[in-house]
């Protein structure tokens, strides 16, 4: 290798370092943005689905009231004949927006009556489940409106329970409304949101945008950074936060979570194709720095010491007339001058 070849690759070398250096800073800037902007995406959906939540329960009370005052329910609920309260659901069920009904009359054990769009609605184990029985105890102590939420084998109800007063004072019952949470509501709230969301308890998806997701979702938890977990599905990474659903305000017992998440990929996608770009400019870069290197070792180094090797094998084949032609103010200059006056002294 000449001094020509050493000196392009030096350079070459040199802007190869520069380049690499400022990709590598890139990357780390590039990579702690994604990250904020998933940490802020992900606190605004869970913002978004909260104030959702909100505007779905308030519907919700709206249906429950409207019901509550219907005479129908009041006189069946004042006999304190559960028989009459289940002929009263057959005639007022169902109704828009709720797809679950059930009134709990005060006379005692046994007096609950309900009615549904799925037939395991109104069954006994359904109505005596921890989730129902625990909204209306809340009643019981005063609450006069209760939140709440239930799994009901696959289908989560979010439900509210109202007190059922009587006309000349005190309580008679309790008025449960539900509305199911379907794969439609998800979906809206996907578009809601600007996240993937899915439902599930244990290890069991209920409801997902994320086409074919499961896995194992007990644990996914665990390793939690500032409230937010990452997990792989289908060859995509995700960045998740998850929020539980309890069965009712106040409470910690879950019915189910809630996980919102977004694909690493809409963040990295504009960057890939940056990075690629800069790949191929990075290449073209490489090759102008090799052809400079190239042009400027031949000018300035390669050809005076070429016309020095000349001059020397001439002065060697004894022609001490030769004059080296070199007319530069750097070193090589001065070495030309140095070799001609020696020349001359010869």
């Amino acid at each position: 290798m000449n001094i020509e070849q050493k000196n392009t690759l030096f350079i070459v070398s040199l802007v190869l370092v520069v380049l690499l250096s400022v990709g590598v800073l890139a990357y780390f800037l590039v990579s702690d943005h994604v990250r904020n902007s998933v940490r802020g995406d992900l606190e605004r959906a869970h913002k978004v689905f909260i104030e959702a939540q909100k505007t779905s329960f308030g519907n919700l009370v709206t249906i429950a009231r409207s019901a509550r005052a219907e005479p129908s329910l009041i006189a069946a609920t004042l006999t304190g004949d559960i028989a009459t309260v289940r002929g009263m659901l057959d005639d007022l069920y169902p109704r828009p927006g709720a797809n679950f009904m059930a009134i709990y009359l005060d006379t005692g054990p046994g007096g609950m009556a309900a009615a549904g769009d799925k037939p395991h609605f109104t069954a006994p184990q359904v109505l005596n489940s921890k989730a129902l029985v625990g909204l209306v105890k809340r009643l019981t102590r005063g609450d006069p409106l209760v939140y709440g939420n239930a799994l009901l084998y696959d289908t989560l109800l979010q439900l509210v329970a109202m007190p059922i007063e009587n006309p000349l004072g005190g309580r008679i019952g309790a008025l449960l409304i539900g509305r199911q949470f379907t794969q439609a509501d998800l979906d809206a709230l996907h578009q809601l949101v600007q996240a993937d969301m899915a439902i599930y308890s244990g290890n069991t998806v209920l409801l997902s945008t994320i086409p074919g997701l499961s896995g194992r979702f007990a644990g996914l938890g665990g390793g939690s950074t500032n409230g937010i977990v990452n997990f792989d599905f289908g060859g995509e990474s995700y960045s998740a936060r998850l929020l539980p659903v309890f069965n009712q305000v106040g409470s910690r017992d879950e019915a189910a979570r809630v996980l919102l998440a977004v694909p690493h990929s809409r963040y990295w996608a504009p960057y890939r194709i940056l990075g690629q770009n800069a790949l191929f400019f990075s290449v073209l870069i490489l090759m102008v720095a090799a052809l400079l290197g190239i042009v400027v070792s031949r000018n300035t180094l390669t050809r005076p010491i070429q016309l020095l090797a000349r001059a020397t094998q001439a002065i060697a084949s004894g022609d001490l007339t030769h004059k080296v032609k070199i007319r530069r103010r750097d070193e090589l200059g001065q070495l030309t001058n140095s070799f001609n006056t020696m020349l001359n002294a010869l």
